[in-house]
């Protein structure tokens, strides 16, 4: 929790910088939350000796926790000026990660958009961006991982929640699995997911079929 801090405590505002270029390559024209930064940050950390990486461009969306507390951070790691994600291949040919998270992960969310009884739940940033972007007056919290959007803990002022889910098996298990958890703890839940022939809500925002 106190490296994910320090990262979002060190983050500036995203305008002018590669996260708000990220974010409009993804074709997000809002005006980006305040939950969003821009930070130099690295990619590698050895927890045992103390060594560091050489600092990347990351956008950083903070992961909040029920009472409101930063509590963890999720990077989105970005190449040439932030037209595209950080793409580098390992030596045994598999892809490095784009997004890391650091600190506090399952329970938290990153949040897009003012206190409410009713939220939209969805699993990745680029389609919290993108689904308040369409829904304006509706506020959005993302998981940050599929599996995650079970567990997000909600404070008691919260009624009502919208699963977005991704298409296909994983996104339909993960509105399943939700469902039952959010309804065990006594809150209303409806799910949507994008059109037939996309993956997720930011795939049918740039007309990405996959």
């Amino acid at each position: 929790m106190a490296l994910a801090r320090s990262i979002w405590e060190r983050g500036a505002p995203p305008v002018g910088t590669p996260a708000e270029v990220y974010a409009r390559s993804r074709g997000i024209s809002m005006t980006l939350p305040p939950t969003v930064r821009f930070v130099m940050t690295p990619r590698w950390r050895d927890s045992e000796t103390g060594e560091v990486g050489r600092d990347h461009p990351a956008m950083v969306c903070a992961l909040v926790d029920a009472p409101g507390r930063v509590v963890g951070v999720q990077c989105i790691f970005l190449q040439d000026g932030g037209r595209r994600k950080y793409e580098r291949l390992r030596e045994d040919g598999s892809k490095a990660k784009a997004k890391l998270t650091f600190g506090v992960i399952v329970g938290s969310a990153f949040r897009i958009g003012p206190p409410s009884d009713h939220i939209v739940i969805c699993e990745g940033p680029e389609d919290g961006l993108t689904l308040r972007q369409q829904l304006p007056d509706t506020t959005v919290w993302v998981a940050c991982g599929t599996a995650l959007m079970s567990r997000v803990s909600l404070p008691s002022s919260i009624h009502r929640v919208t699963l977005a889910g991704d298409n296909g098996s994983a996104g339909l298990a993960a509105v399943d699995q939700a469902t039952a958890a959010y309804l065990d703890a006594g809150i209303a839940v409806n799910a949507i997911f994008p059109d037939d022939g996309f993956k997720d809500w930011n795939d049918q925002l740039r007309g990405v079929r996959g």
